[in-house]
């Protein structure tokens, strides 16, 4: 929606998303020291100013930076000898009081995201308008005016792009000076072979052949990650968050989970009660059966926005519908996996991704394919049928060399009971244990 559209009152609600300051104050830290240009330019561009005056300002000093020359008053005072939105602000006299503002090199990142953020939020205004208009057309499906405001939004997460190889650097360590954000799954050999676990915006695949446990797992770290207070959603495609939960009440509570079926005595009601009001809650189950990408990607954002989740876990790949009948399912699924690898990395979430093999024990084509493009890591669970124990393989990994955790001979991880649920009996490996 343009600018000029907008009613007055409308208007105002945009214009309050500025900070003439916050823009004067970087403006003049880049005229003074232009070494500031490689903090900030990747963090916004010249659209993000409000005024105009002030985005063809930047625009002059990244243009003249990139040619290798001085950006300050002087230089750009002709540039802008003629410009009537500057010399409404003063000309080249405003150049020089842009200059006057004393911000150091430090602080100029912090103003940088500043206008970043608002730009954002002034960017969030139009985008609600639009879904105003967009959800009074009733000639269109409203699920597909859902989708199409969400990935828009989606688009508004993603900090800006280009950035200098010092700013790189420069960003790389202020991270590394700072306690690191991981969160282990609960399991030593799985975070060994992770790098130290689940990293924000990577994807973890986790692949099994029907009855294997890849739920099992999943749900494991799930209950770790919970038990540690990390916040993080369930997507459960296939068995439903209440299954889930009824495990860790068995588990918990040493409660066979024969007993949490059917009609329930007083004595276990009673003991559930009282877990209930005990236990920690960092979970939030997203039932949906049947489930298409738009209404997944719905979830998850709300769930970000709303629970501050750190992560989720989706189970599984093969059960998101939503491809149209001009795709193959190979096509859809691809679509669906690399959806999910961007998803993760703009909204800064981990991503634990089951899939199903097949029978014979292999990964059908698209999974070998679309998975293997999206996924930072692909992790392989392998258990005879009926058999107590399991091991693991990470078969390919961006970050990671492939490496074996156990084996058929050397299992990682066993089934308990009740529950069931997977513990980690994994000590020494084939050095994928720690």
């Amino acid at each position: 929606m343009a600018i000029d559209t907008l009613e007055s009152e409308e208007r105002q609600v945009y214009r309050d998303l500025s900070n003439e300051e916050a823009e004067q104050a970087l403006l003049g830290a880049l005229l003074v020291n232009n070494r500031a240009f490689d903090r900030v330019c990747g963090l916004l561009a010249a659209d993000d100013f409000y005024d105009p005056a002030h985005q063809r300002i930047f625009d002059a000093i990244a243009r003249k930076i990139g040619q290798g020359e001085q950006a300050d008053p002087v230089t750009l005072a002709a540039e802008f000898r003629d410009d009537p939105e500057l010399a409404r602000d003063g000309g080249a006299a405003y150049l020089v009081e842009l200059a006057g503002n004393i911000v150091t090199v430090v602080n100029a990142p912090d103003y940088a995201r500043t206008i970043a953020d608002l730009s954002r939020r002034r960017r969030l205004v139009l985008a609600g308008y639009d879904a105003i208009a967009a959800a009074a057309d009733q000639t269109r499906p409203v699920i597909e005016t859902v989708g199409a405001t969400l990935a828009d939004l989606e688009r508004l997460a993603e900090s800006r792009k280009a950035r200098t190889g010092d700013a790189v650097l420069a960003d790389l360590l202020d991270a590394w000076r700072g306690e690191p954000v991981i969160y282990s799954t609960g399991f030593p050999t799985i975070d060994a072979a992770l790098g130290g676990g689940l990293i924000p915006g990577e994807v973890l695949g986790l692949l099994a052949h029907d009855k294997a446990g890849k739920t099992m797992l999943a749900a494991s770290i799930s209950h770790a990650l919970n038990a540690a207070g990390i916040w993080h959603a369930y997507a459960a495609l296939e068995m439903g968050g209440s299954q889930i939960e009824r495990r860790h009440i068995a588990r918990d509570l040493g409660i066979a989970t024969t007993r949490l079926r059917g009609r329930i005595g007083s004595d276990v009601v009673a003991a559930v009660g009282r877990y209930r009001v005990e236990r920690k809650s960092h979970v939030l189950y997203l039932d949906l059966p049947g489930a298409t990408v738009e209404e997944l990607r719905a979830e998850i954002v709300a769930a970000k926005a709303q629970r501050k989740v750190t992560g989720i876990v989706i189970d599984y790949w093969q059960l998101i519908t939503g491809g149209s009948d001009r795709e193959t399912q190979e096509a859809h699924l691809s679509r669906v996996a690399n959806w999910i690898s961007t998803l993760a990395k703009r909204l800064g979430l981990w991503v634990i991704l089951l899939a199903q093999m097949n029978d014979e024990g292999t990964a059908p084509a698209y999974c070998k394919r679309g998975l293997n493009r999206a996924v930072d890591h692909l992790l392989i669970l392998h258990r005879e049928d009926g058999a107590e124990t399991a091991w693991l393989s990470l078969k390919r990994s961006r970050h990671m060399p492939p490496v074996d955790i156990g084996g058929p001979n050397d299992p990682v991880l066993r089934m308990r009971f009740p529950g069931p649920y997977f513990e980690d009996i994994g000590t020494s490996s084939n050095g994928g244990a720690v």
